[in-house]
């Protein structure tokens, strides 16, 4: 299952008559949604990586709001969080990654705010991928085949050319910039998805195996990028 269809708004609520009409609402304006009732059972969600925004409200038993706010900002966690609040001035006691709505709920706003949100966050992903593994204007040499990145090909001995997908050039062009340096995994996942990318995802490995299979189809094995078991890779030019 892609990970990018089950984002949902999480919704953290006491009164489960509460959460239903505040799905409903959100589902009638094509915002997937999960309801809570409790702190621990959104936290799975979060840490599944199933939650897109949270929809928090601060009247939560005990002080479960305030655990879940300071469990997931200890986990560096960068979840948006939404807190439904009669006195917006309590969120500013959590820093300013919380977005305050005053109750009572007029569902209108709710849903403009977080719509605003959801943009505002998907803007910095967008700016943090314009920013992250940049490509290198002037061709290189990589392990026998020659790399042009504007044109995204790569050129191998006996003329062959053969397009090179974004990542695969991403990772490409992060060994050769730091050869001779154990990179870990989790490195190399950030230089090329981003600072927010998920590091327990297998795609990296998908993609490293694109690059060897490039390589071998051509006859060139990838000697030099080995892989540091446990720890990540290395482009050793030694």
């Amino acid at each position: 299952m892609n990970p990018e269809q089950t984002l949902s708004i999480v919704i953290v609520v006491k009164e489960n008559s509460v959460a239903m009409t505040l799905a409903d609402q959100l589902r009638q304006n094509d915002l997937n949604t999960l309801i809570c009732n409790e702190a621990d059972h959104a936290l799975g969600f979060v840490i599944a990586k199933r939650a897109s925004l949270i929809l928090l409200d601060d009247e939560l038993p005990g002080n479960d709001c305030q655990r879940l706010i300071q469990t997931l900002q200890e986990q560096k966690d960068t979840t948006p969080i939404v807190l439904m609040t009669s006195d917006p001035s309590t969120a500013a006691t959590f820093g300013s990654s919380i977005n305050a709505y005053k109750k009572p709920v007029n569902h209108t706003d709710l849903i403009a705010l977080i719509k605003s949100t959801l943009s505002s966050v998907k803007s910095r992903k967008i700016a943090s991928r314009r920013k992250r593994a940049p490509l290198l204007i002037e061709p290189f040499r990589f392990c026998g085949g020659d790399i042009d990145p504007q044109r995204m090909e790569v050129t191998f001995p006996l003329g062959h050319v053969e397009k090179i997908g974004r990542k695969e050039l991403g990772i490409i062009a992060y060994l050769r910039d730091n050869p001779d340096t154990v990179i870990t995994r989790e490195t190399l996942i950030k230089a090329i998805w981003g600072e927010d990318a998920n590091t327990e995802s297998r795609s990296l490995d998908q993609y490293i195996v694109k690059v060897r299979n490039l390589y071998k189809r051509h006859g060139l094995e990838l000697i030099p990028f080995r892989t540091v078991h446990s720890v990540g890779y290395i482009y050793d030019t030694n």
